[in-house]
């Protein structure tokens, strides 16, 4: 600011050093021009003079007035970095990424569920299976032993227990067991749940199946008595239920 006061005032110096070398001459065209000269050179200094002094005042407040924005600039900021530090802080990824991954684990099994039951559209049901066979332990299952040797009892009479089990993987639905001694064999005891078909043979028995899920046997205690002549005689069990598949028969064969 001082360096363009002193600029002004060199340059209204200068103006004046001028006049006065022409003073007599500038004279010669008017009386009172040098005078009227001389006060517009001292006014137009004295008002550069004022506006530099005005321009670098205005400057300063336009300055202050930036620095005065930078620092409120800066102090938002601030503020707004020190917001986020917090917020990292605070947030707890690990919750969000076990929540993806069983997001992720239903997503790929529900896909699954989807490509199963897809592939069964159009194929007909799973059928049950039953069949009737000697067993008392697990191992006896899967030998599906088809003969075995009764207890005689001092009266004669014969006991042994056959089962009928359902060797699929679909739960049997309801229908009917149906027994069938041989032709000179009789039932001494009824056997549990068994009844006589109105009109059938003394060798035959029925029971009505309600259900049997899979992997499950039925055990079914029996006491008859067969002739002595062979030592060995033949038990048919028929197994039917609305979803099973058709088997035939099994013959099964007691000695004693």
């Amino acid at each position: 600011m001082w360096i363009a006061i002193i600029a002004q005032v060199l340059t209204g110096a200068i103006a004046l050093v001028l006049l006065w070398k022409d003073w007599g001459e500038i004279r010669k065209k008017g009386r009172y021009l040098p005078f009227l000269v001389l006060l517009a050179t001292i006014a137009l200094t004295g008002l550069s003079v004022v506006l530099v002094i005005n321009g670098a005042r205005d400057a300063g407040r336009l300055e202050a007035g930036h620095k005065g924005e930078a620092r409120q600039f800066q102090a938002t900021l601030k503020t707004l970095l020190d917001r986020i530090d917090t917020l990292k802080t605070q947030v707890d990824t690990t919750p969000l990424l076990k929540q993806n991954e069983q997001l992720q684990k239903d997503l790929k099994d529900t896909k699954s569920l989807v490509q199963a039951t897809r592939d069964q559209v159009g194929k007909p049901a799973p059928k049950a299976a039953l069949e009737a066979m000697f067993a008392v332990t697990a191992d006896d299952l899967e030998k599906k032993q088809k003969e075995t040797t009764g207890v005689q009892k001092p009266d004669g009479s014969i006991e042994f227990t056959l089962v009928v089990s359902n060797i699929s993987s679909t739960r049997a639905g309801k229908g009917s067991i149906y027994l069938r001694l041989c032709k000179a064999c009789t039932f001494l005891a009824e056997p549990e749940r068994f009844h006589k078909i109105a009109g059938a043979d003394d060798y035959d028995r029925e029971m009505n199946l309600e259900g049997l899920d899979a992997g499950i046997s039925l055990s079914i205690p029996l006491k008859v008595a067969a002739p002595a002549i062979s030592r060995r005689f033949e038990v048919d069990v028929t197994s039917r239920c609305e979803n099973c598949e058709i088997r035939p028969k099994d013959s099964l064969f007691v000695k004693f």
